[in-house]
């Protein structure tokens, strides 16, 4: 409308708006910034070191994504659950001693559930021990510039030495979403293992990450979306022995 009146007579330039964030936070440190342009939204104390606990996991699935790209594993490949694995305590995927995951469920058991125990047993997989493969989770932490983190262990338990900040979380997560977005975990209701998708099921069902979720219609084929209500009713009934 201004533009309209404005026609036929010279009208200065308005001066640009003061810069302001316009969000508040109680948080210590946050970043935001728009995934497209690379335009920051929100700074606060995004280069001070946090101890990230278990945000750290995106950069154990990052390491485990590029395994699978390089073709050095696949999804399909079972690993064995050592004791150190079945003893790793916080959350948990519940792996079975002496037995053996396939990295695709390991895989969901991280990402969904938080797995400690998942994230060790991948990481033993894999690289051979703990150790080595946080020695690989650095060295792509370099890789991929992020310049306030180090790690020392897979899960995020509290350790000194393991931090991150804000920026580099949010680095990570393009990093992840631009290189592997391709990777999608489907929670299927007539799956074998239905005591493991009632796990899943606790979590609300929210999306995770990048992983996306699926819902089956009637006629069968999955679909982009969320998951039912019946189904969510259906996954939250107690099984053999529980109440």
């Amino acid at each position: 409308m201004s533009a309209c009146c404005g026609v036929g007579r010279t009208r200065k330039k308005p001066a640009p708006a003061a810069p302001t964030t316009g969000i508040e936070t109680e948080a210590h440190a946050a970043y935001i910034v728009d995934f497209r342009t690379g335009a920051v939204l929100l700074d606060k104390n995004a280069d001070e070191r946090i101890p990230p606990a278990s945000m750290s996991k995106m950069m154990t699935y990052y390491t485990v994504f590029s395994y699978l790209k390089d073709g050095k594993a696949t999804l399909d490949d079972m690993l064995p659950v050592s004791e150190k694995a079945w003893r790793t305590q916080g959350s948990k995927m519940f792996v079975p001693l002496g037995g053996r995951v396939k990295i695709e469920d390991l895989l969901r058991g991280v990402i969904i559930q938080s797995g400690n125990d998942a994230c060790i047993v991948l990481a033993e997989g894999l690289a051979g021990s703990e150790q080595a493969f946080v020695d690989e989770m650095n060295k792509k932490a370099q890789e991929i510039g992020l310049t306030g983190s180090h790690f020392t262990n897979v899960t995020g338990l509290p350790d000194p030495e393991h931090y991150m900040t804000a920026r580099d979380l949010a680095t990570l997560a393009r990093h992840i979403i631009v290189e592997h977005g391709h990777h999608r975990v489907v929670i299927d209701p007539a799956a074998d293992n239905a005591a493991a998708i009632r796990c899943y099921s606790k979590v609300g069902f929210r999306p995770v990450g990048i992983m996306r979720r699926y819902e089956r219609g009637p006629d069968g084929t999955w679909h982009d979306g969320l998951l039912m209500d019946l189904l969510a009713d259906e996954l939250n009934e107690p099984g053999p022995g529980e109440s």
